[in-house]
């Protein structure tokens, strides 16, 4: 009966290696994401809204409240969709 018990956990063990293991890749995968040129400019625009020369930014309004009067942002964090966006701006639907 012992025998039974230790081989079972040696068996959970082993699985939880595995799934450590694989979570540990995944996390590999993010950093080097993370360092790549792609990414850092990706959150420049998004998070301190950067933009390259000649670039424009277009903003929707969403209808919240915003940001303090005579202050102006280049992003906003929205849950809808763009085609969402652009029906709303297109139909004048809220």
């Amino acid at each position: 009966m012992q025998d039974y018990v230790v081989r079972k956990e040696i068996k959970a063990l082993e699985h939880e290696k595995a799934q450590l293991s694989q979570n540990k890749l995944n996390l590999l995968e993010r950093l080097q994401d993370a360092k790549s040129d792609s990414f850092v400019e990706k959150e420049a625009r998004l998070k301190f809204g950067l933009q390259k020369p000649g670039e424009s930014v277009i903003l929707f309004n969403t209808g919240d409240t915003g940001p303090e009067e005579g202050k102006t942002t280049s992003t906003t964090k929205d849950t809808t969709s763009n085609a969402g966006d652009w029906r709303r701006y297109f139909f004048h639907i809220n």
